[in-house]
């Protein structure tokens, strides 16, 4: 086994990070793929092919690091980062401004499976309700959408638990120690 040294390293973790970031952020329904060229010095640097055909043709010396495999993703099932993951009402209502009952209320009149004689209280099925009126941008949810969407922007960009630079480290470390 071979290990490669990249001299600029820590500039191309950044890079990958932010482009890491950007696909999270801006699915495609092509597959995009993240080539990096390493020159004669050692020094590296990232190009992004756009393919909608599924396999790189590009007959140049490059390396595929990474195979985005153009699945777009929904505000609330994302395979990469869930930002949502283990909300309750309180946690959106936080986000939105609202109160976590006046959440449940809207969405329990919004809901034709819920009962007007059943006690709103934060269950599961009444949590799914609200993630699919605010997904299917039904009437009276369409800003909660627009907030949640760019709250997860925001989060994916800020990357507080350093997620996406330990994910761009792990490819780096991947493509030298090949």
């Amino acid at each position: 086994m071979t290990t490669i040294i990249i001299k600029n390293r820590d500039e191309i973790v950044e890079q990958l990070t932010n482009l890491l970031k950007a696909f999270t952020v801006c699915p495609c329904d092509y597959q995009r793929d993240i080539y990096l060229y390493l020159d004669a010095n050692g020094c590296a640097k990232l190009d992004v092919f756009v393919n909608p055909g599924g396999n790189s043709w590009r007959n140049d010396d490059h390396h595929t690091i990474y195979t985005d495999m153009g699945v777009g993703t929904d505000l609330f099932g994302d395979e990469v980062y869930d930002v949502f993951e283990d909300w309750g009402f309180a946690d959106y209502a936080e986000v939105l401004g609202v109160s976590a009952e006046e959440l449940m209320q809207k969405t329990a009149a919004n809901s034709m499976w819920y009962d007007d004689d059943d006690e709103v209280s934060e269950c599961a099925f009444l949590l799914d309700e609200f993630k699919r009126a605010v997904e299917c941008y039904e009437e009276g949810f369409e800003e909660y959408y627009e907030k949640l969407c760019e709250y997860r922007k925001e989060c994916i960009y800020d990357d507080p638990n350093g997620f996406f630079t330990d994910w761009a480290e792990g490819i780096i470390a991947n493509f030298e120690n090949e």
